[in-house]
């Protein structure tokens, strides 16, 4: 399937670089992305491209960082607030619709390709930093007794993250779930968090 050229202005090469990388992601995958198609769909010479990233990683780190902004805008109506709460069903739906939605992109974003090959600067800072603000509300959910306090929210966060992602995973990998599956066990996967943290808290000694 073609997709059709980004317009641009020539003072604003790189953004158009980056709308289409970003198109090119979604429709032909993070391996079959190459610079030469890159500037063939932006209608430009490779030099023009050449000028702003140096290789394929670069521009794979950037496209990145923009599927990230992306990821965390969708996010972010579904993690509550200090005042309400953390809605850990709205979060996990969320989640997972995303990566169906964009399977090509939360591969580039938190896919081996990106990661097997070790730190990548800004672009595994800003994940890492993703992850943090997940910590955060968890441990604001913590001071405010909706969750036990005697918990390690880092482990509470890295089991309902990697919980999400495996499932995340399965989906992309082609395994039986359906679209509508996936969102059901995410739902129940975050109702079974919340049951199992919501837990009587232990009574401090007096």
């Amino acid at each position: 399937m073609s997709t059709p050229r980004v317009p641009y202005h020539h003072g604003d090469l790189r953004r158009s670089f980056v709308a289409g990388g970003l198109a090119l992601v979604e429709d032909i995958g993070v391996e079959a992305l190459t610079l030469q198609k890159l500037a063939r769909h932006c209608g430009v010479s490779a030099p023009a491209l050449y000028h702003h990233f140096r290789n394929k990683d670069e521009l794979l780190q950037e496209l990145g960082m923009h599927g990230l902004a992306l990821f965390e805008a969708a996010l972010a109506p579904s993690l509550g607030s200090p005042e309400l709460g953390l809605p850990l069903e709205a979060f996990a739906l969320a989640y997972v619709t995303f990566a169906r939605e964009h399977p090509e992109l939360y591969e580039l974003m938190f896919g081996r390709i990106t990661w097997r090959k070790g730190p990548r600067g800004e672009l595994h800072e800003r994940a890492r930093k993703s992850f943090r603000a997940f910590v955060d509300r968890v441990s604001e959910e913590q001071r405010r007794g909706r969750f036990p306090e005697d918990e390690n929210p880092l482990r509470l966060a890295q089991v309902a993250w990697a919980t999400l992602h495996g499932l995340c995973r399965m989906h992309g990998d082609g395994l039986v779930f359906s679209k509508e599956a996936i969102s059901d066990i995410a739902c129940h996967a975050a109702k079974l968090l919340g049951a199992g943290i919501a837990r009587p808290r232990r009574r401090r000694a007096e």
